[in-house]
């Protein structure tokens, strides 16, 4: 840096130090006044994680069984339009014939 007024001194310097150092203290504090430890965070939050994990998986399986049972819904009303059109034809046939 070649401008002094951008330069810290070490007593600034020591300064920014203290106050990070009193920042991480209350937050300590503040942590155990709710019996609340860093670690104790930390094994909530891979519990967590793992019960997300465990959630998208069971999430793709009710797609995927959704997406089969669309599959075959599909093809019964395929196979039903079909049946009720030859059925219609025959209808029709059977109506010309008779009259």
């Amino acid at each position: 840096m070649s401008d002094n007024s951008e330069s810290l001194t070490a007593e600034q310097f020591e300064s920014i130090g203290k106050m990070m150092e009193q920042h991480a203290i209350e937050k300590e504090q503040r942590y155990m006044q709710y019996a609340v430890t860093p670690e104790f965070i930390w094994y909530e939050a891979s519990l967590l994680s793992q019960k997300m994990e465990s959630w998208t998986s069971d999430f793709k399986r009710v797609v995927q069984a959704m997406e089969e049972r669309q599959k075959d819904y599909l093809k019964m009303l395929q196979d039903l339009l079909q049946e009720n059109k030859e059925l219609k034809k025959k209808l029709m046939e059977k109506s010309n014939v008779g009259s």
